[in-house]
């Protein structure tokens, strides 16, 4: 990694990153969930901690002593009129979609920064498990509600099988669990408010690239171009995805179980300015 970039990790990345030897210069952590607070138990002091104000007071407590900096994830239009009603004259409020990796990229925005690259946010299960398992979503185990428990695969927080249909490349899928479904089609919906924002001179130009072969990184590749590898911008089917058959059979399979459809991600082929959404598709 370059010197002059700085690494930002995203809820337990941090302590999978300083197990592989970086030290994050900052961490992001949002949810209001106690067990959040598990997910650094190696702080480093270089490091600088961004949380968001509606963190769990423990998360708040396991890094006492640390470097913190708290700011406001703006959810609601009606909040920033409510905190001038409460009292906070001086306040940073970042708006963005429902992930915390996807909050950053406005977050770095706010911290000057204007180049921007991905890493770790396929949006998909990894298909290429050594043991022939499938159904990661995550370089670490997760946390379940219950017992603040660790569970993976991801998979048990539901399947979903995006399809992204493009020309000239054809109909991929991918394998995912709803919430990373979801933020794929958040993602698309983010690059297009950056979009409108620099044409409208509202905000200084951003680059974002992505890296890795799930179905962000195909999306990015297909759509955008803005893979980090170039390979995979001119041949973006070289990724790992659901073989057809295998899509199929994974309907068939939701079909038994009483499962309506799958995550429907239609492109339009002229990549214009058409709203990409993810809709259930009856079977």
């Amino acid at each position: 990694m370059s010197k002059k970039a700085k690494l930002m990790a995203i809820n337990r990345t941090y302590d999978h990153l300083v197990g592989k030897g970086f030290c994050p210069d900052f961490c992001t952590m949002i949810d209001p969930k106690a067990w959040v607070s598990r997910y650094v138990s190696r702080p480093q002091p270089q490091t600088k901690f961004l949380l968001g104000a509606k963190c769990d007071i423990s998360v708040f407590e396991r890094l006492k002593g640390q470097q913190i900096y708290v700011w406001h994830p703006l959810e609601l239009k009606e909040e920033p009129d409510a905190l001038r009603a409460a009292g906070y004259d001086e306040w940073i409020a970042i708006p963005g979609h429902s992930t915390t990796g996807l909050r950053c990229v406005p977050l770095g925005y706010e911290l000057g920064f204007r180049d921007f690259e991905l890493h770790g946010m396929d949006c998909s299960h990894d298909l290429t498990t050594k043991d022939g398992t499938r159904g990661n979503g995550h370089a670490y185990e997760k946390y379940s509600e219950a017992e603040h428990k660790l569970f993976q695969p991801e998979a048990d927080l539901g399947r979903e099988l995006i399809r992204i249909k493009t020309e000239p490349h054809g109909t991929r899928y991918f394998e995912a669990s709803k919430h990373m479904a979801r933020q794929l089609g958040e993602w698309d919906v983010m690059m297009g408010e950056l979009d409108k924002l620099y044409s409208m001179g509202l905000k200084q130009f951003v680059r974002v690239r992505v890296a890795g072969t799930g179905a962000l990184p195909y999306f990015a590749a297909v759509k955008f171009g803005i893979h980090v590898e170039e390979r995979y911008n001119k041949d973006p089917n070289s990724m790992a995805y659901v073989k057809p058959q295998e899509a199929i059979d994974f309907e068939k399979e939701q079909a038994t179980a009483g499962i309506k459809g799958m995550s429907n991600l239609v492109m339009s082929n002229d990549f214009d300015s058409t709203p990409i959404v993810i809709t259930p598709e009856e079977p």
